[in-house]
């Protein structure tokens, strides 16, 4: 993996190879410029709802516990928001205000939910860090929870959304990752604001999930073949072509994006 070095790359995460196969212009400003960015409403309102997990099991009022660290959260974050426009800043005020009010909603029915799929379960430690290897590189990653249950432990993986959600191709490949650094079984459950309590396909205990990092590994290895065949940083923004059309741009990358790449 000699590549990754003539790029600096030390470890790698889950998300910054995907990002690097999926979003790679972001991938660059991210590795190789300076820039910090906020962390958006939605993401900080799934940072909340974890800590609802916790207190649940660990003390606390869960609601309360989400409310105060969400707008801790938002107040920090906001600080760093730069806007061009008014617009742009009543566009995040409303979108932190709705997320929110998610939070409200979605909290009552993840503790139910919590009860009726891990009833009698013991949470052994939350945010996980977990250091191994993939292909010789170090990989970094951090496990929701671990579970220890009557038949076996499991570790958990929270995926907060606005609306109903389902497994996807990239939380498998996510999930095949942790299975292997810990050799333990791997559940996600999504929470959202019109999640069916008393169903169980919010919830999902995975298993054969070979295939899948089979597939990481190929994918850590053709990133590092990728970057053999470019000379330099310079030549990878060069061949780097940004979607300015991708709705995932906030403004702060925005900015960032026309910095690096002009457009």
């Amino acid at each position: 993996m000699k590549n990754f070095e003539k790029f600096g790359i030390k470890r790698l995460s889950y998300s910054a190879l995907t990002s690097f196969y999926f979003e790679r212009a972001k991938w660059v400003i991210e590795n190789f410029y300076d820039f910090k960015f906020p962390y958006s409403p939605p993401a900080i309102r799934g940072f909340a709802l974890e800590k609802t997990v916790s207190a649940k099991y660990l003390g606390g009022d869960p609601l309360q516990v989400a409310l105060d660290y969400y707008d801790q959260r938002i107040e920090k974050e906001n600080e760093n928001c730069e806007f061009s426009t008014m617009e742009q800043g009543d566009k995040r005020l409303l979108s932190c205000k709705k997320e929110r009010t998610i939070i409200e909603r979605v909290v009552p029915l993840l503790l139910k939910k919590l009860d009726l799929i891990l009833p009698d379960a013991q949470l052994l430690i939350a945010q996980k860090k977990l250091v191994f290897k993939i292909c010789d590189i170090d990989f970094i990653g951090y496990v929701d929870f671990q579970f220890e249950t009557k038949t076996q432990p499991i570790i958990l993986d929270l995926k907060s959304a606005s609306k109903k959600s389902g497994l996807t191709t990239s939380v498998m490949f996510q999930q095949a990752i942790y299975n292997h650094a810990t050799n333990i079984t791997p559940a996600v459950l999504y929470c959202y604001p019109t999640m069916d309590v008393e169903k169980g396909k919010d919830y999902r205990v995975l298993s054969n999930l070979d295939m899948y990092y089979k597939q990481v590994e190929k994918m850590v290895k053709s990133m590092d073949k990728f970057l053999g065949m470019v000379k330099d940083k310079e030549e990878l923004i060069e061949l780097t072509h940004p979607n300015p059309d991708d709705w995932r741009w906030g403004v702060q990358e925005t900015i960032a994006r026309k910095e690096v790449f002009g457009i």
